[in-house]
């Protein structure tokens, strides 16, 4: 879960439209552009998609500068990124000198990968900088959004203070007769609540042996983390 408490400050890119909801009340969609300034090359402009209740769509017109406040949410669809703000605060007037951009706090639910990192800036202070994964369901399929975290200080919070974490890498062997007993075991609740079938083993009374091990492996959920896992193994 990624969730994000923004001001977001852009253009206008497409008109407002106002429709009804299944309970009558009606709300207002429009979407947003914000220009997002690259170091080197070309600008990145992201689209938000906006909406909110009710049907005040008046100053809502293409072209025009708006900031706008609410929370930010993403969801992904195969390699794109969408974003979708629930709008609280509409400003038709932002001040001429504000820049596009989206500023605010952010909510995260995840998973932390497998380095953190220690580096130093040009000015010599250093700063950890990790990545952590949120994963969504749509439909029968997980999509997984990675986000880089940098944080401008030595200190750890308590649960970084655990590192290093360990992979999980999902390889099992079975006893014949365990096999065949647990393909017999109806879902457990907890299967259902984490989608992991091995929770069911457990919630049953079966044990599961785990080991170390130092040799690395690649996963395979796309046709590009099979290219990589080919391109791994000609190389090793």
């Amino acid at each position: 879960m990624i969730k994000c408490n923004v001001s977001v400050c852009g253009t206008v890119s497409k008109a407002a439209v106002v429709r009804n909801g299944k309970d009558g009340m009606p709300f207002t969609t429009y979407s947003v552009d914000v220009v997002v300034p690259a170091k080197k090359g070309i600008n990145k402009t992201v689209i938000v998609s906006c909406i909110m209740d009710g049907d005040d769509a008046e100053g809502i017109v293409v072209g025009n500068r708006i900031e706008l406040k609410g929370v930010l949410t993403f969801k992904k669809k195969d390699d794109n990124l969408y974003f979708n703000l629930k709008v609280s605060e509409v400003n038709l007037s932002p001040v001429s000198e504000s820049k596009d951009g989206i500023v605010g706090d952010m909510e995260f639910k995840g998973k932390v990968g497998k380095d953190i990192d220690m580096k130093k800036g040009k000015n010599g202070k250093a700063f950890l900088m990790f990545s952590a994964f949120s994963a969504e369901k749509i439909g029968e399929e997980f999509a997984f959004t990675w986000v880089r975290f940098v944080r401008f200080s030595e200190e750890k919070e308590e649960w970084l203070q655990h590192y290093p974490f360990l992979k999980h890498l999902g390889i099992y062997a079975y006893r014949r007769e365990v096999l065949k007993e647990i393909t017999l075991l109806p879902q457990s609740s907890l299967e259902k609540a984490e989608s992991l079938e091995q929770l069911r083993w457990l919630q049953n009374g079966y044990r599961i042996k785990v080991g170390y091990t130092d040799v690395e492996t690649v996963g395979i959920d796309t046709p590009e983390d099979l290219q990589r896992a080919e391109e791994y193994l000609k190389e090793n």
